[in-house]
């Protein structure tokens, strides 16, 4: 018998009921993954911010070095949840020693997927940032050209604004096509686009509204820590009070991971088709 979530398209209550049967049948996995990773990173972070001296090159190397690896090695805890979901779903669950082992051998295609989306939807942003450095600093004297610089770096920015927003809802699922998908780079782009044509202000809404929910979670998971910010003093004290609100706080994100799973799946298999031509409708179009 067809799973409901590939015979018809859910509903968004239909999605967060789905993420969260999932969520919480197999929430001991997804919460080891989840830690495994986020943990040594957190500790790494605080070790380095606890001695940091933004005058020093060395520090702000280390600073972006582990930004990169958070980013890496939370895609790796994320590409091994969408193993556990997709199996889940299939009611053939596996353990989390397979999830990870699964997820290692897609990691570097999702990764490479998500470094190549970066670079399209911020490279326009990086050549802004270099117009607008060079009209602060490039001993421009006259205030006209300065305006005539300023008002078109600002006009170049509200289009990159337009173009981001439109190409992160066309992309947003790449990572897990990459993940689940088998593909890579631009074809798990274009899949994405694929998928998206036809419901881009669905996918925009559904976007919006769980990243308000996600947002909101992660604000009210915040409020102790920064309270606490106030009251603790010594600096170990902090970053172990912190360890455990940024671990609640990772588990929580974990599950939307899961949810976009749900909704990455439950959209593939319910796609809309390319329109076929009409001779191709009738029967007529014969491929040699």
């Amino acid at each position: 018998m067809e799973k409901p979530i590939y015979s018809k398209e859910y509903s968004v209550q239909m999605m967060l009921d789905s993420a969260w049967k999932i969520f919480t049948r197999n929430f001991a996995a997804i919460a080891a993954v989840t830690l495994l990773t986020s943990v040594p990173l957190y500790l790494a972070m605080g070790s380095v911010f606890l001695s940091m001296d933004l005058k020093d090159a060395q520090t702000i190397a280390a600073v972006v070095i582990l930004f990169m690896l958070t980013f890496l090695f939370g895609l790796l805890s994320n590409v091994a949840i969408a193993f556990m979901v997709k199996a889940d779903i299939d009611g053939e669950p596996i353990t989390l020693a397979t999830a990870i082992r699964k997820a290692l051998s897609r990691w570097p295609y999702a990764a490479m997927t998500s470094i190549i989306l970066f670079t399209y939807l911020f490279s326009p942003l990086v050549v802004l940032m270099v117009l607008f450095y060079l009209i602060l600093k490039g001993g421009i004297s006259s205030v006209a050209v300065i305006l005539l610089l300023g008002i078109g770096a600002l006009i170049l920015l509200v289009f990159w604004l337009g173009f981001a927003t439109k190409y992160c809802i066309l992309w947003s699922f790449s990572m897990n096509v990459s993940a689940l998908g088998n593909k890579t780079n631009n074809a798990a782009l274009d899949h994405s686009k694929e998928m998206v044509r036809g419901r881009w202000w669905k996918v925009f809404g559904i976007m919006f509204f769980y990243g308000m929910i996600s947002g909101g979670v992660s604000y009210v998971l915040g409020i102790p820590l920064n309270l606490l910010g106030y009251v603790l003093i010594q600096p170990i004290a902090l970053m172990t009070v912190g360890l455990v609100f940024s671990s609640l706080q990772s588990i929580a994100d974990s599950f939307f991971t899961v949810l976009y799973v749900v909704f990455y799946l439950n959209y593939e298999a319910n796609r809309q088709q390319p329109k076929m031509p009409v001779d191709e409708k009738l029967g007529f179009g014969i491929k040699q």
